[in-house]
């Protein structure tokens, strides 16, 4: 990524540059289509994770969870729109007792969240 960041600082050729756009799109291209797999991880870990939530977190927090969820939907050439809201929720409920750790989640909400940055990079 900081490749990608760089390259705005030095002056290239046409061609250099068309190279790089190339390479950028089909970087997008592989991680776009790998994000469906993790999103749909993440949704059936979600699923199986608010089994195990304390009740009483659950009901008080379900308009966050619908939320977060909600983030998950692709929305035009983002494959996913934020991780914030599940971060935030995982960590405080993991933290405060209120659920169990789940490594598949934390792992998709980790991968999904380093998706991100890297697509800002890539078409910025």
């Amino acid at each position: 990524m900081s490749l990608f960041k760089e390259l705005d600082r030095i002056s290239l050729s046409t061609d250099d540059r068309r190279t790089i756009q190339k390479l950028v799109a089909d970087v997008c291209l592989r991680l776009d289509a790998a994000v469906a797999v993790r999103r749909a991880t993440l949704q059936m870990a979600a699923d199986e994770w608010e089994r195990e939530i304390d009740s009483s977190l659950l009901l008080h927090n379900r308009h966050l969870l619908a939320a977060a969820r909600a983030e998950l939907v692709p929305l035009g050439q983002q494959a996913v729109t934020a991780t914030g809201r599940w971060v935030s929720l995982y960590g405080q409920c993991v933290k405060g007792g209120h659920a169990p750790a789940h490594t598949l989640m934390k792992e998709a909400i980790d991968w999904l969240t380093t998706y991100l940055t890297a697509r800002k990079t890539l078409t910025a």
